[in-house]
């Protein structure tokens, strides 16, 4: 019995000083906001969508060329909530992104995947996007599809 008790403190001690550095070992390491002009070149999102319009994204360095995302888009009444992940590979960012928006001025509810890609000398470059769409008054399903250009930006 006195072995066990040993045993279990023993488990505890290792337990308590494991947890206690794990939080520093796992946590990333926020990079900033970032910003883009964004502008359709083609596609089917409606009008608000055509731009220009700003998109803030926020990076967390996890380690080594691995991010994780989290930003906005804010058109008229239409907020975007954005969240994703990117890698660097060689000299470009790729950005993996899903987003949801709920139109105040209509009944339209939103969610799209998209992609994005960066140069990482300018942090210029393009986005391809599909969504589906949702009209809480007629109960319709719609699809909308879209690609355009990012332009590195000031944050305001």
């Amino acid at each position: 019995m006195k072995n066990l008790k040993r045993g279990f403190f023993f488990l505890a001690i290792v337990s308590i000083i494991f947890i206690s550095y794990m939080p520093k070992a796992f946590a990333g390491n926020y990079w900033g906001e970032f910003c883009w002009i964004a502008e359709k070149t083609e596609g089917t999102y409606g009008e608000e969508w055509e731009g220009p319009f700003l998109v803030r994204l926020g990076f967390t360095h996890m380690g080594d060329d691995y991010f994780t995302i989290q930003g906005h888009v804010n058109v008229d009444e239409n907020p975007l909530i954005i969240s994703g992940s990117a890698i660097i590979i060689k000299s470009e960012i790729f950005m993996n992104l899903q987003w949801t928006s709920q139109s105040m001025l209509s009944p339209w509810r939103d969610t799209s995947k998209a992609q994005m890609n960066l140069s990482l000398s300018n942090l210029n470059g393009n986005f391809w996007a599909i969504g589906h769409d949702f009209n809480t008054e007629t109960r319709a399903f719609g699809m909308s599809y879209g690609s355009g250009t990012m332009t590195s930006a000031t944050c305001p």
